[in-house]
């Protein structure tokens, strides 16, 4: 007996020191609600909120009505009342919070019941502050949403095994796909091929090292087309440290490669120009230098020999190369005119025909020196009178055509003209059996400051502007200059102007239909002799050159060297001249000026006015008209052109 009751004894105390040592309030309680038992938890939990912990329905207030009632409802003679209810104990102390549990109650017996305390409040504060934070984090994602769906940015973000995970509407209407589509690498799908491996490399590269990046590559458009977009990205960090993934934008940069692509094309090409110029210059100098050393050492000797006929050789020599000079000025001068776009075509009436047949005339003689034939097709129904800029049109077939003689060592240089039944065009077509052009140099042919290849340029001179200035004036005519050649068989350069049929009375012309008389036989002419000519020049060598050529002719010359003295003795008593040839820049009073008070004073009593000028005669022929003058001559002075303008306007019959 009295080991069962010392047996019982141990028991109890190990029960009442697992009930004392317990981590968790426990205490027990009657039916009625009285305490009989508390451990050290169960007072450290309550003494400081209640002075009065003797009842649990009393300590728990309202909540203790729904344990009374909970308790005399168990009928069972054992088992769990409530588990782990949650009740609030309010506390009798302003200074003391208070105290979240979750209690168990348990029914021992008929009138025992062991109640289990365990503490709820930083348990409840720490879920509450996670459903705080979790509302708070939805809120923010929301608005992220929304933003990033507002911005013309694509916005994207990706988990942390690099999977993407959002792609906003702006990357779907600029991709054209959905967003599942986009999920996970699907995005890699819309990359390029050429981009897809180093961008993929690049973005894994940032994950591993979970450092910012930045690249470019070429995204599909929804249209279809290839653009390039400028990627951002950076990693996501959480308050706590923790890698979240990454978020990224990406946008549109097409339009900036393409610009940087044009500069740098540009600037390839200023270089490439820069460098065509510099060749250019230096091939102009040579191409200056050359006649010029020939006009000064020919000078020289004509001045030193005794011999008419060998000055007369060395006179004619110089005339040629003093020719060449003045021709590539004159290129360099379309040249500059047409790259300002400052050059025009002054339309006239003329008579094409014989436009053809001084361009043969003339050009047949260089033909003959070299042992060639120039043929001149004209093809039935070609017009006579029509209506264009005739100096323009002779100078792109004086230009083909001596190219094609200059180019062709043996045969036949042909110029065929032909005129469309049904349209105003005419088609001109120069066919040589020259060295021709190499397919290479083809595609640059009509480009200024270039030549087929430097070894043409020694072999033939010239600077390479005349083609590049012929395609020019051909497109300003409405015209296309085109070419087709072969290697040692030739070239054929063809294009096609609209020449309009002149109507009503001819006017305009360059010449008198079939004028093409040489100097001697102009000199010889008596239309000329005895005629009295006003020259007004303040150049004195210009005044003699032009004055020579005139008396050679059996022409009477008056000369003035300036506007007021022509005014003077235009007007004097006296004064009966047949024509009057004025210098357009002068001082005291220029020749525009001059002009315009000759018309004034003089009415229809006023001789016809031809203007001379350094200048282009096509730009200044309208201000010549408007000022009251009947034509316009280049300088240096052509004889041959100035007395066949003079015959002109004085209406001599024959010439």
């Amino acid at each position: 007996m009295s080991e069962s009751l010392e047996a019982l004894r141990a028991e109890h105390e190990t029960l009442l020191r697992f009930v004392y040592q317990a981590p968790v309030g426990l205490l027990l309680m009657r039916r009625d609600g009285a305490i009989e038992l508390l451990n050290p938890e169960a007072v450290r939990l309550l003494a400081p909120r209640s002075t009065q912990i003797e009842n649990v329905y009393a300590l728990l207030g309202e909540t203790g009505s729904e344990l009374r009632a909970a308790v005399l409802a168990f009928e069972p003679s054992s088992g769990v009342i409530l588990d782990q209810q949650r009740w609030f104990i309010r506390s009798d102390s302003p200074d003391t919070p208070g105290l979240h549990i979750a209690a168990t109650v348990h029914r021992l017996e008929i009138d025992a019941y062991m109640v289990s305390l365990q503490e709820l409040s930083r348990t409840l504060e720490f879920e509450h502050e996670i459903r705080r934070s979790s509302a708070a984090l939805g809120e923010s994602e929301q608005r992220f949403r929304l933003m990033a769906d507002a911005t013309p940015a694509m916005i994207w973000t990706a988990a942390p095994d690099s999977s993407g995970d959002y792609f906003n509407q702006t990357w779907l209407d600029f991709t054209g796909r959905s967003l599942e589509a986009e999920l996970g690498d699907g995005w890699l799908g819309g990359v390029h091929p050429d981009d897809r491996e180093r961008c993929f490399r690049t973005y894994l590269e940032a994950f591993a090292t979970r450092r910012p990046f930045q690249q470019d590559y070429r995204l599909l458009h929804r249209d279809g087309s290839w653009r390039w977009v400028l990627d951002h990205g950076a990693p996501r960090i959480t308050p706590d440290g923790m890698f979240a993934g990454f978020v990224g934008s990406s946008i549109d940069i097409t339009d900036r490669i393409n610009a940087q692509q044009a500069q740098a094309e540009a600037l390839r090409a200023a270089d490439e120009a820069t460098q065509a110029k510099s060749r250019f210059l230096a091939m102009v100098s040579h191409e200056i230098r050359t006649p010029l050393t020939a006009i000064l050492g020919l000078s020289q000797l004509a001045g030193a020999e005794s011999e008419l006929v060998r000055v007369r050789d060395y006179a004619g020599m110089i005339h040629a190369a003093g020719t060449d000079l003045l021709t590539l000025i004159n290129d360099l001068l379309d040249a500059s005119k047409m790259d300002a776009g400052k050059l025009e075509l002054d339309i006239v009436g003329f008579d094409l025909r014989a436009l053809l047949a001084r361009v043969q005339e003339m050009l047949g003689v260089m033909a003959g020196d070299r042992g060639l034939i120039l043929r001149l097709e004209l093809a039935p129904g070609l017009p006579s009178r029509v209506c264009g800029d005739p100096l323009r049109l002779r100078q792109v077939l004086i230009n083909l055509l001596s190219n094609a003689i200059k180019f062709t060592p043996a045969g036949t240089v042909e110029l065929r003209v032909e005129s469309s039944i049904d349209t105003d065009e005419v088609l001109f077509v120069v066919t040589d059996t020259g060295v021709g052009i190499p397919a290479e140099y083809m595609s640059s042919l009509f480009e200024p400051f270039t030549q087929a290849e430097s070894s043409t340029t020694r072999r033939f001179g010239g600077t390479g502007l005349g083609l590049a200035i012929s395609s020019q004036l051909v497109r300003m005519m409405g015209g296309e200059l085109q070419v087709v050649s072969t290697p040692g068989v030739g070239s054929r350069f063809c294009f096609g102007v609209s020449l309009p049929r002149e109507r009503g009375e001819p006017s305009g012309d360059l010449q008198k239909p079939g004028a093409a008389a040489a100097l001697d036989a102009s000199v010889c002419d008596p239309g000329l002799r005895g005629r009295r000519v006003l020259l007004v020049d303040d150049m004195p060598i210009n005044q003699l050159v032009a004055r020579k050529f005139l008396e050679r002719a059996g022409i009477i010359v008056t000369t003035a060297e300036n506007g007021l003295e022509a005014l003077d003795a235009a007007t004097g008593a006296g004064a009966a001249f047949d024509a009057i040839l004025m210098d357009l820049q002068m001082p005291e009073m220029d020749g525009f000026e001059a002009a315009r008070n000759l018309c004034a004073r003089l009415g229809d009593g006023c001789p016809p006015i031809l203007a001379m000028t350094a200048h282009s005669p096509v730009e200044e022929a309208a201000r010549c008209r408007e000022a009251g003058m009947v034509g316009c001559l280049g300088k240096p002075i052509d004889v041959e052109r100035l007395l066949l303008e003079l015959a002109r306007v004085m209406d001599i019959p024959g010439l």
